[in-house]
């Protein structure tokens, strides 16, 4: 049997599961739903919809400098994020650490980079992004890949592609329209008030991959289809575009040295980690793994 190698959104997972079950706590009153959540997603994943398969798992996390790089193109870029009282990440990070697989982290990358580079690494092999992040639906342009969406509940499909992008089966121009479209959960500003449908033509239209394929194609003169105002908004914005479709972009330079293997003797340390936060239902299934 083939290996399937499940790609995991850290991030992602840690603070859905923090959020999920805010309410748990230990009998001494530490806050446990982010362990509880995180290793119980991931088990019900591999119980589930990955069910009968020989998996392996890829744990892509955040750099300690991770934003640098986009905040020389857009210094607002994730400006706009909320401090939260409680940061799940480094105590959840700790626990996932310890299940066996591979860790991918680079001091200056993203976990958004290292899940795209690790598609990248595996060559063509089977893979399952685990994900709510819509950015990283872009890396089903790869016929190997698979996007599962806690949020959907489900695998992605192009038709999930169309409603949040007006992209019709054409997920590696994801970049692109939102570098027209934005992100507010970013702090990417895109161009101001454009109406999808408006521009889905030329979205959509043969050889637009980038913000240039799609400046040269818009041409020069205004087409029935864009209204004045639009049309004026997407040549004063052009700039904008093009830096926040650079800001998009994974950055794919990684170092060997970024990858770790964790065996199957962790697992024991797992399983104590799980005690520790009394996470007691969750054990005999890791000891299934």
């Amino acid at each position: 049997m083939s290996k399937t190698w499940l790609i995991v959104d850290n991030s992602n997972l840690i603070y859905r599961a923090a959020y999920a079950n805010s309410s748990l706590t230990t009998s001494k009153g530490k806050f446990s739903g982010h362990i509880f959540g995180s290793v119980a997603s991931l088990l019900a994943v591999l119980r589930n919809e990955l069910k009968g398969l020989e998996v392996e798992i890829i744990f892509c996390y955040d750099g300690k400098d991770s934003k640098s790089f986009r905040r020389t193109i857009l210094p607002e870029y994730k400006a706009n994020r909320e401090v939260r009282d409680l940061n799940p990440i480094p105590e959840a990070t700790e626990v996932l650490k310890l299940w066996p697989g591979l860790q991918i982290v680079q001091e200056d990358k993203e976990g958004d980079d290292a899940m795209a580079y690790a598609v990248k690494m595996l060559k063509g092999q089977s893979c399952v992004i685990f994900t709510g992040d819509k950015d990283l639906w872009q890396l089903l342009q790869y016929p190997n890949c698979r996007v599962l969406s806690p949020n959907l509940k489900r695998f992605v499909e192009p038709a999930d592609i169309y409603d949040a992008y007006h992209l019709q089966n054409a997920s590696e121009r994801i970049p692109l329209a939102k570098a027209l479209f934005g992100d507010a959960s970013d702090g990417i500003r895109g161009v101001e008030r454009l109406i999808k449908k408006q521009v889905e033509p030329i979205l959509n239209s043969e050889g637009v991959l980038t913000p240039e394929d799609f400046y040269n194609k818009l041409g020069t003169e205004q087409p029935d289809f864009i209204s004045d105002k639009m049309w004026q908004k997407l040549l004063d914005c052009k700039e904008k575009v093009f830096k926040n479709y650079l800001v998009i972009l994974p950055q794919l330079e990684f170092q060997k040295s970024s990858i770790t293997k964790v065996g199957k003797e962790s697992l024991s340390l797992l399983k104590q980690k799980l005690v520790e936060f009394e996470c007691f239902s969750l054990i005999g299934q890791v000891d299934l793994l």
